[in-house]
């Protein structure tokens, strides 16, 4: 176990003195169940070093499919290397959730599995892009999570997980409806959304 981390940390030592950086983009933060997303996987380095890539990819849980897709994940362009591709969920994968809920409760306790990552507010994302890089003739593979990347006007840069979420969501508008005692009987109204994540949208009936 120690020396498969030495072994990380060698290969992050000669990214760094080669300046080679791996950045994996998806095209939005929630994927529908059943649906697809568009990812990048890019690789930065200095026209002049000695690197040379010889593949590239994306790694997703088992089920999903990861097929060569098409570029719109904005700044592809400007990476002296770039892959896209097409990642299909399966229809009845799970939704995204904290992984501290996956699990019931033990009273007040919350409870997780052996894999979960005790203590971090959230788990990994569910999809890690690589890249394989020769540098000055050694062949070392760089991995990156897929993220989802916006700008705030105020914080900048945000970067979150991809996420599954359902093809429909059901909300109410109103978070607190006080209705009175009283013989009489009363109407109040009440604010249902329904949000469609499929990329198509939803039809509605009835």
């Amino acid at each position: 176990l120690l020396l498969s981390y030495k072994e990380d940390d060698f290969v992050e030592a000669l990214a760094r003195a080669a300046g080679v950086v791996v950045d994996a983009l998806a095209a939005r933060e929630g994927v529908p169940q059943g649906g697809t997303v568009a990812a990048t996987v890019r690789a930065f380095y200095s026209p002049d070093a000695a690197v040379r890539v010889l593949d590239a990819g994306i790694r997703a849980p088992e089920g999903w499919t990861v097929a060569p897709g098409t570029a719109n994940v904005p700044g592809a362009e400007r990476a002296p290397f770039s892959r896209a591709f097409a990642i299909s969920v399966p229809s009845g994968v799970e939704p995204t959730q904290p992984y501290f809920l996956a699990v019931p409760r033990d009273g007040d306790r919350y409870g997780w599995n052996a894999e979960a990552p005790k203590a971090a507010p959230f788990a990994q994302g569910p999809l890690v892009g690589w890249v394989t890089v020769e540098i000055a003739g050694t062949a070392v593979t760089l991995e990156k999570r897929v993220d989802y990347r916006y700008a705030d006007r105020v914080r900048g840069e945000i970067r979150r997980n991809v996420n599954v979420v359902p093809a429909l969501t059901v909300g109410v508008d109103s978070p607190l409806l006080i209705v009175p005692l009283g013989t009489e009987p009363s109407r109040h109204p009440v604010v249902v959304t329904v949000t469609s994540h499929a990329a198509g949208g939803a039809g509605t009936e009835g």
